[in-house]
């Protein structure tokens, strides 16, 4: 089963989404809904939204677990989520942009979850992060994320306003992070999502298989909209090598691709 749990805070609303999928049937329900999000101060974390579309809640500390419970018409969840890298924080900080990304790479997940009239019980893999800041007006970007027995890690490639480039390669060796060479390249075609694709740099050569894609088209509001959302979410497979000083460790494992288009 992949679950993705989505929630922003931003003027004038805020915005939900919510994706669970079973791998083996296709099956999947996905939830998207504009409603107020409730982000209470504090040294935890502590979000949740309620309306008619249903509700959810996310709280938990860094430094132990966080919990994740959903309810809509279409699915029901109550997943646990434990750390197991330590905690990784990168900024931007431009003349318009003043942008935090807190990111935890490899976690376990534990949990139960209900849709398509069947329920599942979850162990695996997770990835957790928090953003917080001054968003730049446009972006575009490709961000992967991976998981694999040995190197689980994050390879993104973002731009924004004024061409300003953020970048990075990190990687979770098991006890401590790792940058490689940034930026890679993607040779994704969003014209043809399902096919495979490639990120390469000096130290690092996977090959990206797609086996579930998600498009999504947001126009807020749909007359003259002033945000403008073009994203690609693909779930994959991953497979290839790293080079860490010299030493090569092998990737075979599952990850999420995203690539898109914003004007915020």
């Amino acid at each position: 089963v992949y679950f993705v749990f989505l929630a922003m805070q931003s003027f004038p609303a805020g915005y939900v989404s919510l994706t669970a999928i079973d791998l083996d049937s296709g099956k999947r329900t996905v939830t998207e809904q504009l409603t107020e999000i409730r982000a209470a101060a504090g040294d935890s974390v502590s979000v949740s939204a309620k309306g008619k579309w249903g509700s959810l809640s996310f709280h938990g500390r860094a430094e132990e677990k966080w919990n994740v419970d959903v309810e809509t018409a279409s699915m029901k969840a109550s997943i646990v989520q434990t750390p197991r890298s330590t905690m990784h924080r990168n900024k931007l900080v431009s003349e318009r942009i003043d942008y935090s990304i807190l990111q935890s790479v490899r976690n376990d997940i534990e949990g139960n979850i209900s849709f398509d009239g069947k329920d599942y019980r979850l162990g695996g893999y997770g990835y957790c992060e928090h953003a917080w800041g001054v968003q730049p007006r446009l972006s575009a970007a490709n961000w992967f994320h991976f998981w694999s027995p040995d190197v689980s890690g994050v390879v993104m490639d973002c731009m924004y306003d004024g061409r300003t480039p953020h970048h990075y390669t990190l990687l979770w060796t098991g006890s401590e992070y790792r940058y490689l060479h940034s930026p890679a390249d993607f040779s994704f075609n969003p014209d043809a999502p399902d096919e495979s694709f490639n990120i390469t740099s000096p130290d690092l050569n996977l090959t990206i298989t797609p086996f579930h894609n998600h498009r999504m088209i947001k126009k807020i509001p749909p007359v003259l909209p002033y945000i403008n959302i073009d994203y690609f979410e693909l779930l994959v497979k991953a497979s290839g090598k790293v080079s860490i000083e010299g030493a090569a460790f092998p990737i075979e494992g599952i990850g999420k691709y995203d690539h898109n288009y914003n004007r915020w």
